[in-house]
């Protein structure tokens, strides 16, 4: 008989240890074998998980059954060890201790690592776990995500600092916005109500209430940051309210718009 066990880390808590335990019992569920032959058990005490089987004799097949433990150890890395993986970075490297806030970035680094194709993720450590127990008897998984998965780390790693990339630009967008408002709160009002053409993109033109040209702006062969060339415009201008005329009512200048002006910005689709 062949004793296999499995090692997971204790600080995940009993709910998480009992979830592999039932992961790794449906992987018998196509073998001809009794089930009660490849049972994995659960020690809490001990912190392991452990089967016992026949392996090359009867219907059981090494390498097949290798196989399909190893995916369901890569989707309990995922699923289960990977937000708290990310969760420790951004507590212990960035000092977030707020746990909505984590909350969103783990999200956010999720989808990122995602964004190429978990299913690419999930063969590439099955693969890896595979592997290993085809070889060896005992696995922990906690040294094994330490000292075998470095690659993987680093990815993870990676996404949680592009998640807190995108969190710094996002604040720095916020207090932008926040400033603008101010600024329009403040100013008084020279015109009644101005309409924003936007003929897509970056080109826009600007119309008094009666649609006659005040100025037109081709903002032509810049980069996004030249955006803030119609905001200046408008700011210049001082309207009470404005009304965009566009077909690309989602873009994030028209958006920008929006936020900045309020309840004094009425948007139509010219769709």
């Amino acid at each position: 008989m062949k004793r296999v066990g499995l090692t997971p880390d204790i600080r995940q808590g009993q709910p998480s240890l009992v979830k592999l335990a039932g992961m790794l019992n449906r992987t018998t569920v196509e073998l001809d074998k009794a089930l009660d032959c490849v049972q994995w058990e659960l020690y809490i005490s001990e912190g392991v998980i452990r089967c016992q089987f026949p392996i090359n004799t009867g219907s059981i097949d090494k390498h097949h059954y290798c196989e399909k433990v190893g995916h369901i150890l890569a989707e309990y890395i995922l699923v289960e060890q990977e937000p708290e993986l990310l969760r420790n970075i951004f507590h212990e490297s960035y000092g977030i201790s707020d746990n909505v806030e984590t909350d969103a970035l783990i999200a956010e680094a999720v989808s990122l690592l995602n964004d190429t194709s978990r299913t690419s993720r999930l063969n590439g450590l099955a693969s890896q776990f595979s592997s290993y127990l085809a070889e060896f008897e005992q696995l922990h998984l906690d040294g094994f995500l330490q000292f075998r998965l470095r690659d993987y780390r680093l990815e993870v790693m990676g996404a949680a600092s592009s998640a807190m990339e995108e969190r710094i630009i996002r604040r720095q967008y916020q207090e932008f916005i926040s400033l603008l408002q101010t600024i329009v709160d403040m100013k008084e009002t020279l015109s009644p109500t101005l309409h924003v053409i936007h003929g897509g993109g970056q080109v826009f033109e600007i119309l008094d209430d009666t649609f006659q040209r005040i100025e037109a702006q081709e903002i032509n062969k810049l980069d996004q940051n030249d955006d803030h060339q119609i905001v200046s415009h408008l700011l210049a201008l001082s309207p009470d309210q404005i009304i965009i005329h566009t077909a690309e009512p989602n873009s994030l200048i028209i958006r920008t718009l929006v936020e900045i002006y309020g309840t004094r910005a009425e948007v139509y689709s010219m769709e």
